[in-house]
């Protein structure tokens, strides 16, 4: 396990905020480490706590070491203060320090959002987060539904411009037509109707 870079943010953020304690006696030193560790739990899961000597009370917590718990119930830490400025002086990456059961044990804390610009994870317990490749992979596909929806439209607006065009050219067809066909049509003065029958009139001279 290495330092992550969650914990960089919690150990910088939190310092930053409480100086005096970072600064201070070996108690205060202790209750901004236990801060620290609660926004990295928040952050990164309960796995996160701190460190306090094995069989002893929470009284004995260390003052500036961030616990890991493994697996198999042993501890990774990491002393995150600078013993001269008590700044961080671990950075993102650094191997932890693994130790055997019979040294420390884990002392769980509360996951707390100290920094309010920090939001949780958004994959939940258990769930494994979305790959790259696949996040990757479904861009793509959306990319080529999204070219294909592309000249799916184009298809249709070229179908619906030639259908334009040939009503168009129908419409002007029938015009055409209907204006010779009254040119041909005889003009008739009427029709009469006599004895129940109808009759044509002669057409006009």
């Amino acid at each position: 396990m290495t330092f992550p870079n969650a914990a960089v943010i919690a150990c910088d953020g939190l310092y930053a905020a409480n100086v005096a304690l970072a600064k201070g006696s070996d108690d205060e030193r202790r209750t901004l480490t236990r801060k620290i560790a609660e926004q990295v739990a928040f952050m990164l899961g309960p796995r996160w706590g701190n460190k306090k000597r094995h069989g002893l009370g929470d009284e004995w917590q260390s003052k500036d070491a961030l616990a890991y718990r493994e697996d198999d119930g042993t501890l990774t830490v990491w002393d995150w203060q600078n013993g001269d400025t008590r700044k961080r002086g671990v950075n993102e990456g650094a191997e932890g320090l693994r130790l055997p059961a019979n040294e420390a044990d884990f002392m769980p804390v509360t996951p707390t959002n100290h920094l309010g610009s920090v939001t949780p994870p958004v994959t939940p317990p258990g769930v494994p987060p979305v790959t790259p490749s696949f996040d990757l992979d479904v861009r793509a596909s959306l990319g080529r539904v999204e070219v294909e929806q592309g000249a799916a439209k184009a298809r249709q607006d070229v179908s619906d411009a030639t259908q334009g065009r040939l009503e168009d050219k129908l419409d002007r067809l029938q015009g055409t037509a209907d204006q010779a066909a009254a040119k041909k049509a005889p003009d008739y003065a009427g029709t009469q109707v006599a004895a129940g029958k109808t009759v044509t009139l002669k057409p006009k001279k």
